[in-house]
């Protein structure tokens, strides 16, 4: 019996304008998806602006377009810490994508859940 895959969670807490964060963590999410690997994400604190239905900027326009291929990866594991949206004025309907709504005292929970968690 071949052993589990290893369980992945990706945190994207940075929000837009901050670089190129979301699109080279977006790249190894779908780098660990093309090869099977069970992939989670996880949006909290800035990182909640980037589901916004508009890119904040036009250098976030190749990651914001980028979200919208987590289906095709089969990455249908995302989450959002509702106290994030919350905090900045911003609720479910304000995201572009389908995601699970998460309180942030359930996000310790799902973190035991992954052998690897990666923090961007």
């Amino acid at each position: 019996m071949m052993p589990a895959a290893p369980q992945f969670l990706f945190v994207i807490r940075t929000g837009p304008g901050d670089g190129s964060t979301l699109a080279e963590t977006l790249d190894m999410v779908f780098t660990f998806a093309a090869f099977d690997q069970p992939v989670r994400v996880l949006f909290l604190d800035e990182g909640v602006r980037h589901l916004l239905s508009t890119p904040a900027s036009a250098c976030d326009e190749r990651a914001w377009a980028m979200l919208g291929a987590l289906d095709l990866y089969d990455v249908r594991e995302v989450f959002v810490g509702v106290e994030s949206l919350q905090a900045r004025g911003l609720s479910e309907r304000d995201c572009r994508i389908a995601a699970t709504m998460l309180a942030e005292d359930r996000i310790p929970d799902l973190m035991t859940q992954h052998e690897r968690i990666q923090v961007a």
